[in-house]
């Protein structure tokens, strides 16, 4: 006879037992153990092992597996995964690492490979200042900051080993090591120098206006305020850049604890923006 309660014929089919080589309607303890057994799933330790309806007994499991909700309509996964910037947002990160840029207006971006484009590719060096002409340097040297004309809808690969990261001036003043700029937008205004951090000179740009500023590290950076008529001292190497109205100063230790003192001196009032190492290469 079948045994397994997967194939158990149902009440309203089974056959009646067999006495005696004569068919004899089941007793009615029979039956109401019967449709007991049909009705509440086995217990083997909480999972079910028969395939049960949707209505009796929860979500349809099959071999103890809830069966996988339907898929989601196209257009609702589209919707999803559209890549946009904010609202009135010139560049954005996508979840993935890439910027994403969207413009009315020329903005001004370092070359990195392009995953996508909506628009004509033109471009051009800027030049080290603003106001001079290409023939004197262009922003960024070899590695040049370009303007690239709008309409402009582009996704662009994060370069090896670093990120994508956004700050809004906002009004405020930055200066950055020219080396981790990757770009900003139409309203900031710029200005190229090379000042002496360390030991040597280091390149450096001064972002300031209404706008975004796009850098690429390869970490997320910490902001160390200063303050007051006490120093902020620091690694030359570890210095990405820095905000307000500070005055950077190399120095000499001195005793007691000269030989290991950072040799980089900040006052003023603002912060100091330091990487990891290697970050300002």
């Amino acid at each position: 006879p079948i045994t397994n309660k997967l194939f158990a014929v149902p009440p309203a089919v089974r056959r009646p037992r067999r006495e005696g080589g004569v068919f004899a309607k089941p007793s009615a303890e029979d039956e109401a153990a019967h449709v007991a057994k049909q009705t509440v799933p086995p217990d083997h330790g909480g999972a079910h092992t028969a395939v049960t309806s949707p209505g009796a007994y929860g979500a349809p499991r099959v071999g103890g597996a809830v069966v996988p909700a339907p898929p989601a309509p196209l257009a609702a996964l589209l919707a999803g995964a559209l890549l946009v910037p904010e609202e009135g947002e010139t560049f954005g990160v996508a979840p993935t690492g890439e910027l994403l840029v969207r413009s009315d207006a020329p903005v001004m971006l370092r070359y990195a490979p392009l995953v996508a484009l909506r628009g004509e590719l033109r471009l051009e060096p800027l030049p080290r200042a603003e106001g001079t002409e290409p023939g004197e340097g262009h922003l960024g040297g070899d590695d040049a900051v370009m303007r690239w004309e709008g309409p402009l809808y582009a996704l662009f690969e994060p370069r090896a080993g670093s990120r994508y990261s956004i700050l809004d001036l906002a009004g405020a003043t930055l200066y950055l090591r020219m080396a981790v700029l990757f770009g900003f937008g139409e309203g900031v205004r710029y200005e190229a120098a090379t000042l002496r951090l360390g030991e040597e000179p280091v390149d450096l740009v001064k972002l300031e206006g209404e706008g975004p500023a796009v850098l690429q590290l390869p970490s997320p950076l910490h902001a160390l305020p200063v303050s007051g008529d006490t120093p902020l001292m620091v690694q030359p190497s570890r210095v990405v850049g820095w905000s307000g109205r500070l005055f950077p100063s190399p120095r000499k230790g001195t005793a007691p604890y000269g030989a290991t003192a950072p040799r980089l001196a900040f006052r003023g009032e603002g912060a100091v923006l330091v990487g990891a190492p290697g970050d300002s290469k």
